[in-house]
């Protein structure tokens, strides 16, 4: 198995992309905090749903669960949409989605969206709060890089960072990304390298704290 700290060379993030904490419109919560209370006053009752095993949607349910304390059941599916699709037929409470399958039925009102797990409010849904102004600490995005091999020529590496960060500044790729419901920026290598070392590190903290395991 490679080794990303050892085996390539950091380049820069490309694009980050919040999940959004939505629920099912029978759920009486219009905030996380509210949620919170719920979840608390109707323990061991609620389900939420997980895109899968490792999966931001999953980390992001076991640090919500992890930091609040609150008692739910995990429902992991193979898929997000799978999840939100059980959502909005009552079969859940709530998920950690990605934007873009949650968007049409939150537009719809057949799902309710309460926050999402950037660390700011993004420009994906500017309207929402950060989850973590309710529970300090939940912030879980998905993330895109761009790495070289290890032991490629600095020459090199530093034209390719000039030119990649070019073309993320372009107005065209960053409207396609935001299409996609993910954000394009950049970074120089190192600051994605800090950001790799800290996302491992709050990872598998989360996942020692809470008892994670894949099955």
């Amino acid at each position: 198995p490679y080794d990303i700290q050892r085996d390539f060379v950091a380049i820069s993030l490309i694009s980050t992309g919040p999940n959004i904490l939505i629920v099912h419109p029978d759920v009486p919560a219009k905030s996380l905090r509210e949620l919170t209370d719920y979840a608390k006053s109707n323990s061991g009752k609620l389900n939420y749903g997980t895109s899968g095993p490792g999966s931001i949607s999953h980390l992001a349910g076991a640090m919500y669960a992890n930091i609040t304390g609150v008692k739910v059941t995990e429902v992991p599916y193979k898929g997000g949409i799978l999840g939100v699709q059980d959502l909005v037929a009552g079969h859940i409470q709530y998920i950690f989605s990605d934007s873009l399958p949650a968007m049409e039925f939150i537009k719809s009102g057949r799902a309710r969206a309460l926050c999402l797990t950037s660390a700011e409010r993004s420009p994906i849904m500017p309207e929402l709060p950060p989850c973590a102004e309710s529970v300090p600490g939940l912030v879980a995005v998905n993330w895109w890089g761009v790495f070289m091999p290890a032991g490629t020529p600095k020459a090199i590496t530093d034209k390719f960072h000039i030119d990649l960060v070019k073309v993320m500044q372009d107005a065209d790729v960053k409207k396609k990304f935001a299409g996609m419901g993910v954000e394009a920026i950049y970074s120089s290598p190192e600051q994605f390298s800090a950001f790799i070392k800290s996302e491992m590190a709050k990872y598998a903290k989360l996942i020692k704290e809470a008892g994670i395991k894949v099955e």
